[in-house]
């Protein structure tokens, strides 16, 4: 598997590619390349809050519908079972503390043909696991806090919204229908579709000005793409 050594949403990460698309990538310092070895099986992400080295809330979970066939950023979802949620809470809970980290981790594993967990990569933020925490969960606690939640989150087994879904998701994605918790209508919130229809505007406008993809434009305004040797201060 080859990826940009920057790059996000997995918008140009070539999955066993072949001879051709190889010799059609001009890897150089400004622009460097990542070679990894292809894993199959099953994926599995896990969101964790880290306070001082404790693992205080995680989440895992299954993304079951993907962007541009199945290799993309994940538009469903689907909550791990509370046994895969502890087995991978039991590999980070070591690595923070020797690291005596704060903040947001993310981690994406493979599970291999004989029930192993395979790290593929690390994101030092949020990802969509935090869909999965209700209101008394306590997340709100172990971000500002350092709070011990529960580790396991209470909400529905499948989060998304349902016209992508529908849209990526062919069959599956129909089947798939009649369980989805919506993100953008949460009970109460009135304002959630518009807020989407909001942000949508504004990152078709992002898309347009800069000339890139949706999934690009998502990132544009935030994303760090150069050498450290490039953007570092003169001491």
């Amino acid at each position: 598997m080859l990826k940009p050594c920057f790059s996000r949403f997995a918008t140009d990460v070539l999955v066993q590619p072949s001879q051709s698309k190889i010799a059609a990538i001009n890897p150089n310092i400004s622009e460097p390349w990542l070679a990894q070895e292809y894993l199959p099986g099953r994926e599995v992400c896990l969101s964790a809050v880290v306070a001082k080295g404790r693992l205080v809330a995680a989440q895992a979970y299954h993304p079951i519908v993907r962007l541009r066939g199945g290799v993309g950023a994940g538009v469903t979802f689907e909550a791990a079972s509370n046994a895969t949620n502890a087995r991978l809470g039991d590999f980070v809970e070591p690595l923070v503390a020797g690291e005596t980290f704060s903040g947001q981790l993310s981690f994406d594993f493979r599970e291999d043909g004989n029930g192993q967990w395979k790290v593929i990569e690390c994101n030092p933020r949020s990802t969509s696991g935090f869909h999965f925490f209700g209101p008394r969960d306590g997340l709100v606690e172990a971000v500002t806090d350092g709070r011990k939640t529960a580790l396991t989150a209470s909400e529905g087994r499948v989060m998304g919204e349902r016209l992508p879904t529908l849209l990526l998701g062919g069959l599956k994605g129909l089947r798939l229908l009649g369980s989805i918790e919506t993100l953008s209508a949460w009970p109460g919130d009135s304002l959630g579709p518009l807020a989407q229809l909001r942000a949508f505007r504004e990152l078709w406008a992002l898309k347009q000005k800069h000339k890139c993809s949706l999934e690009a434009a998502s990132t544009v305004d935030i994303c760090w793409n150069q050498p450290a040797t490039e953007s570092l201060p003169q001491t």
